[in-house]
C-alpha cells in the first residue's frame, strides 16, 4: 500500500500482533504464492503505486478465479451433493477469497455498496454453478452434467482458439440428453488441441441450439505460460441509456482479449465481466445502478476502465476515450 510496513508477529494464520501504523498488515491475506503459481515468479509484487496495486490485484483475483474453477470442475465430475466456497464477501477492503469485494456505508470514493462482483462471482454465474455445464480435463476425458430439476435435451459445442492469431475453430457439436442429476461422459483428442492451441471453449446450448445454457473457457496452461497477443486496443463504440435506466455499454477489441474486467465508481454491478473478447466482435454489456440519486452515466463515462490478461504483464490499465457521445432511449 506504498506505507511502510508494520513489525509484525504471527499469532494465528492471518492475526498478527502489529506495530506500526499500516491499515492493511492485520487485515490481508497474502496473495503471493497464488499470483506466482498462476502469474510466474518476475512478477515484481513489491513495486509500489497504483498501476501496481491495480496489477496485483487483478491477478489476486484471476489466480483466485482459476484455481476454484479447476477445483470445482472437479467436485461437479464427481458424484457431490453440493459444494459450499468460503466466502461470500469480505469484512474489509482486501484482495482475499470473497466473492464480493468489501462494500460498506462509509461513502468513501471508490467503494460500491454492497460490494462489487469479483470475477469468480461471474464465473459461478456464467458456468460454474449453472445448472448443466460442461468441462474437459487435460487428457480429453469430458463430462456434461444435469444438476437441474428437469430433464435437458441440448448441443455441446467445442471450440478451440489460438490467442496469438485471434483464430476460433469449431471442433464438434455432440447431442447430448441428460435426466435430472445425470451426468454423460465423452472424450477428445487433446494431444492435437494443445498443439496448435492455447485453450478450449465449451458452450452447452438448448435443444433449439438458440439459447446458451453455460459456457466454459479452460486455458491449456497457466497464464504465465500461455503466449497471448499484444497491441490491444480496447475500444468502447456506444454508451446507450436505457428507459429502464440500465446503461449498454458496447465494447470490441480489435485482438482476442482474455479475462476482461471493467470497473467504475457509479454504484451498481456489470451483468457480465471477466469475460472474453473475440477479435473484432463486438460485446455488450449492461451496468446496472443501484442509487437512482447519482448521475450514473456521468460517473460511469468518467471512470470506466478495463484489465485483461496481457495488460497485466507489461502494459497499462485501459481507460476509456470520455469523449464517446451517450445515447438516451
Amino acid at each position: 500500500g506504498n506505507v511502510k510496513a508494520d513489525n509484525c508477529t504471527i499469532i494465528f494464520e492471518n492475526l498478527n500482533l502489529c506495530t506500526g501504523s499500516n491499515v492493511m498488515s492485520q487485515r490481508n491475506y497474502a496473495c503471493d504464492n497464488i499470483i506466482t503459481a498462476y502469474f510466474g515468479n518476475k512478477i515484481n509484487l513489491n513495486q509500489l503505486g497504483e498501476a501496481s496495486f491495480r496489477r496485483q490485484l487483478y491477478m489476486c483475483m484471476i489466480s483466485q478465479s482459476l484455481w476454484m474453477k479447476g477445483t470445482i470442475e472437479v467436485q461437479r465430475s464427481r458424484n457431490s451433493m453440493g459444494i459450499l466456497i468460503w466466502m461470500m464477501g469480505e469484512h474489509w477492503p482486501t484482495g482475499g477469497w470473497g466473492l464480493v469485494e468489501y462494500g460498506s456505508q462509509s461513502g468513501k470514493a471508490g467503494q460500491v455498496l454492497g460490494g462489487r462482483w469479483k470475477p469468480l462471482m461471474y464465473l459461478l454465474k456464467r458456468t460454474l454453478f449453472r445448472d448443466i455445464i460442461a468441462a474437459c480435463g487435460l487428457g480429453g476425458q469430458c463430462y456434461c452434467r444435469n444438476d437441474g430439476s428437469k430433464a435437458f435435451s441440448g448441443v455441446v459445442q467445442i471450440e478451440k482458439y489460438d490467442f496469438v492469431n485471434g483464430i476460433v475453430s469449431s471442433i464438434i457439436d455432440l447431442r447430448i440428453t441428460l435426466n435430472e442429476g445425470a451426468i454423460e461422459y465423452f472424450t477428445i483428442d487433446m494431444a492435437e488441441m494443445r498443439s496448435c492451441c492455447d485453450a478450449l471453449a465449451l458452450y452447452v446450448y438448448d435443444d433449439h441450439g438458440i439459447e446458451v445454457m453455460g459456457e466454459n473457457i479452460s486455458l491449456f496452461a497457466a497464464p504465465k505460460d500461455l503466449s497471448l497477443a499484444i497491441d490491444h486496443v480496447i475500444v468502447i463504440k456506444s454508451i446507450l441509456l436505457k428507459e429502464d435506466d440500465t446503461i449498454e455499454i458496447s465494447i470490441i477489441s480489435n485482438k482476442m482479449a482474455l479475462y476482461v474486467m471493467l470497473s467504475c465508481e457509479a454504484q451498481g454491478q456489470f451483468d457480465d465481466n471477466a469475460f472474453t473478447l473475440q477479435a473484432q466482435r463486438r460485446k455488450k454489456v449492461l451496468f446496472i445502478p443501484t442509487d437512482s440519486r447519482q448521475n450514473n452515466i456521468k460517473i460511469l463515462q468518467d471512470t470506466l476502465t478495463a484489465q485483461h490478461l496481457t495488460n497485466n504483464y507489461s502494459l497499462p490499465v485501459t481507460y476509456f476515450d470520455k469523449s464517446i457521445k451517450i445515447t438516451k432511449i
